[in-house]
């Protein structure tokens, strides 16, 4: 469950909590924008999430102790910590959002969910300024719910979710506009045990997971507790009911060559932003050669990455699970990465 998910989860409960989201940064920071830290206050003060862990999250729980904000604020800090006393040795300054929640913002943080899970981004809007306000716009910059907005702020909003640096999270002396990512889906073909370990890594860093195998045995929830869709069918029968699109991230893990082979040639014309297979290189090589005789190009195998997984020496299934994850983070982040 995402920081969003429990935020919704809270609002519909009588607890009570803060979230402390990083709006800008500059210099080496310990986290990337779009990091959040859900900070529950009563009794224990649980958090979920974190800014940068060390001691920035540390601070930002400690001036919610001291002073639960009434309004929306942001907390500037510096990282420039040479002796390594806190923990971070990163340096940098970042703006930290940090607001309390309470019942008004469900519809916001329900229709966030909701646009996360579908795969659409979310620009969320927070005054700086007076009581509480927030609104929420699409991935064009269009209002979707929320306070109103004047015509000076909307006309700010439209340059900000356009051209370059769109994707990103801005600070003015108004507003912060945060940049909600959606969720991106990575459809996992094969349960067997490098299926489980990329299903686990996968979701541990923030994939909504979709397991594919025609086994009973392998595609259920016990063993895929964390899979946000489980398919059990034959892997032929499962792809037209996956409704894959440009934004997909496919990993073809069966347990037979033959399966492998038959899943690359139906998925590539959909042409999703990652298809990875596992095999041998010379196994691979002979599945590339029956495709191409079949009337599949060169060009289109070439975008496959094959063998699968980032080429760190993995060589049990748990290492080439997570060897998975890390190529398709580093594809997703735009990180060149040669395909083999």
């Amino acid at each position: 469950m995402n920081v969003f998910e429990r935020i919704c989860e809270i609002l519909k409960s009588d607890s009570e909590a803060v979230v402390a989201t990083i709006v800008s940064a500059s210099g080496s920071t310990p986290a990337p924008g779009q990091s959040k830290m859900l900070i529950r206050t009563r009794k224990e003060y649980a958090t979920i999430g974190t800014v940068g862990g060390g001691c920035l999250d540390v601070d930002v729980i400690e001036s919610v102790r001291e002073a639960t904000p009434a309004t929306a604020r942001v907390a500037t800090y510096t990282l420039n910590d040479d002796d390594g006393d806190t923990g971070l040795t990163c340096g940098g300054t970042v703006h930290v959002l940090v607001e309390a929640i309470d019942s008004s913002m469900t519809p916001i943080y329900e229709e966030i969910c909701r646009r996360k899970t579908n795969g659409r981004s979310s620009y969320l809007m927070t005054k700086l300024a007076g009581a509480q306000s927030k609104s929420l716009f699409d991935e064009h910059g269009g209002f979707l719910r929320g306070s109103p907005v004047s015509e000076a702020e909307m006309k700010k909003v439209t340059e900000l979710t356009s051209g370059e640096g769109r994707e990103s999270s801005h600070m003015t002396e108004e507003f912060a506009l945060e940049y909600i990512e959606p969720r991106v889906r990575v459809i996992i073909f094969g349960g067997g045990h490098v299926g489980k370990v990329t299903s686990r890594c996968g979701a541990l860093a923030g994939f909504s997971i979709t397991i594919v195998d025609d086994r009973a045995a392998y595609a259920n929830r016990e063993r895929f507790p964390e899979a946000d869709e489980i398919h059990c069918k034959h892997f032929d029968d499962a792809i037209p009911a996956l409704t894959i699109t440009a934004g997909d991230y496919v990993v073809i893990v069966t347990r037979g060559h033959k399966y492998d082979e038959m899943i690359l040639e139906r998925v590539l014309p959909f042409e999703p932003r990652y298809i990875g297979m596992i095999g041998s290189r010379r196994k691979v090589q002979l599945s590339y050669e029956k495709l191409m005789a079949r009337g599949i190009s060169r060009e289109a195998l070439a975008k496959v990455h094959a063998p699968i997984g980032l080429e760190i020496g993995a060589e049990t299934a748990d290492e080439i699970g997570v060897s998975i994850i890390a190529e398709i983070i580093g594809v997703r982040r735009g990180v060149q990465i040669a395909v083999k």
